[in-house]
């Protein structure tokens, strides 16, 4: 009888992401020279300067390139936390489970017993609205937006806030 094996790498690709990312392609070709079943790849952070899209000519899409990666290294499935723009999802030519953080994060925040009249959820930037939005509608308390402008290809910068004061308010971004 055949015993099947499945492999699993819990390894974010975070900071620094050149570094995490090649040993995450080390690790799965290790695993792929066994010859397993199927190997999962649990990413709970999907490195965020990669890009998801091409505004200019020229521009790499540097997010499918990390999923092109990740394939051809050997993973069979993908398993992820709160993608920062979920047409990534698309990128992969494998499945990818897109799990979301929210119910967990709003039950703590309920068991916190805050005053939601002195809470605003904050989005970091426009790309956060809907899920900061989220959180909002289910606990109550304000918005406000982060006006974020890009200055160069790796710096930003607040050029302000929308919506609701955060004057003497707890403020929660995720």
């Amino acid at each position: 009888m055949f015993a099947a094996a499945m492999f699993s790498s819990c390894r974010p690709t975070c900071p620094p992401v050149k570094e995490s990312l090649m040993e995450l392609l080390i690790i799965l070709d290790a695993f792929k020279t066994r010859q397993p079943y199927r190997v999962t790849v649990v990413l709970p952070y999907y490195a965020t300067r990669a890009r998801i899209v091409k505004d200019q000519g020229r521009v790499p899409i540097s997010a499918k390139l990390v999923a092109n990666l990740l394939t051809a290294a050997g993973a069979n499935r993908v398993l992820t936390l709160d993608l920062h723009a979920a047409q990534i999802q698309g990128f992969f030519d494998i499945p990818v489970d897109h799990l979301m953080g929210a119910p967990v994060f709003i039950n703590y925040i309920r068991d916190l017993e805050l005053p939601m009249k002195d809470v605003v959820f904050v989005s970091p930037d426009e790309g956060r609205v809907k899920m900061t939005l989220h959180y909002q509608k289910r606990l109550g308390g304000e918005l406000a937006i982060v006006d974020k402008r890009r200055t160069s290809a790796t710096k930003t910068e607040q050029a302000g806030m929308i919506g609701a004061s955060l004057r003497g308010k707890i403020a929660l971004m995720f």
